[in-house]
């Protein structure tokens, strides 16, 4: 009995160690910004890992090595304007070019801060002010009662649109009829409370990402609104009303990247030479999903959870 208290003690008196050891996330930032500075291939392969970009199939050694290279010249000397951490989550703002402010994800692996998404984000200045014009978008979701069509229950904040035959059924939310806000593909969604949008700030550090949720009058969330090819930026939503079968939106994009809307108050024509195929459509819940609705062909859309960071 007393070896095994004092294994628990010794237990305990690491890992309290380990809470006093391990560093912030600004000090961790910092210390990757060394390592990428003394740029010794193997440790940058450590503090920017390459499992962030794997699900980059059509990409070739000769492309992770120009990603990772052009992360290494962003943040080598960017200057920090805020640090941000829950967790094993952090966020780091930092300085942009022409005025603007840019923020990176980072993960604890237990032994060091490493870089944990595949790009950094505007949220401040330049093209997002522009995309954002005079204040947030509007939509409105009605409830998907039938496998038929998605109808009006979807939205594409890449495309702008609730109209998604016109985008090729590119769509991160809809409005199932279980009551349930779902996200679509790789999209997920983090709750933030229930807040204004212009009090949601910055990348959300620590949330759950979720592929549903439930809406109630007042609630905030964040989307990430992410394409493995496409796309990979985030918006902020706020349910102003709830009618019978339907939601009220207001929407603004939060923090721009590969695949963000030039701005949020016009549909966003397609690609002429985008020749990919529509994708499918997924099944309201209780019943099976329909490949290519609304006159598309193409695999269902799904995926499951992910980690706060996303990843």
């Amino acid at each position: 009995m007393l070896i095994g208290m004092a294994l628990v003690f010794v237990g305990l008196f690491s890992v309290e160690a380990a809470e006093k050891s391990r560093p912030e996330v600004k000090a961790g930032f910092k210390q990757i910004q060394k390592i990428l500075k003394k740029d010794d291939p193997d440790l940058v392969d450590v503090v920017i890992p390459e499992k962030l970009v794997q699900d980059r199939r059509d990409w070739k050694s000769d492309d992770v090595r120009a990603w990772r290279e052009g992360l290494t010249r962003l943040l080598s000397g960017a200057r920090i304007v805020e640090a941000r951490e829950s967790g094993d989550d952090g966020v780091i703002r930092f300085k942009g070019r022409r005025r603007t402010e840019m923020e990176i994800y980072l993960r604890y692996t237990g032994r060091r801060w490493v870089v944990g998404s595949a790009e950094a984000f505007m949220v401040s200045g330049g093209l997002l002010k522009k995309a954002r014009g005079k204040g947030a978008a509007r939509a409105t979701l009605e409830m998907r009662t039938s496998n038929e069509s998605m109808g009006k229950s979807a939205y594409s904040f890449e495309y702008v649109t609730a109209e998604i035959g016109k985008c090729k059924n590119r769509f991160e939310v809809w409005f199932c009829r279980c009551g349930r806000l779902h996200a679509n593909g790789d999209s997920r969604i983090a709750e933030v409370g229930s807040k204004k949008l212009d009090k949601v700030k910055g990348l959300p550090v620590g949330s759950e990402w979720k592929s549903e949720v439930k809406p109630e009058k007042g609630a905030a969330w964040v989307v990430r609104c992410r394409d493995s090819v496409r796309a990979d930026f985030f918006v902020k939503v706020r349910v102003v009303a709830m009618k019978k079968g339907a939601l009220e939106l207001e929407w603004d994009l939060l923090a721009a990247g590969r695949g963000s809307p030039m701005t949020i108050h016009d549909r966003v024509p397609l690609d002429p030479a985008d020749r990919s195929g529509a994708n499918g459509i997924p099944g309201i819940c209780g019943l099976p999903g329909r490949a290519g609705g609304d006159g598309a062909a193409g695999g269902a859309g799904g995926g499951g959870g992910r980690s706060s960071t996303g990843k």
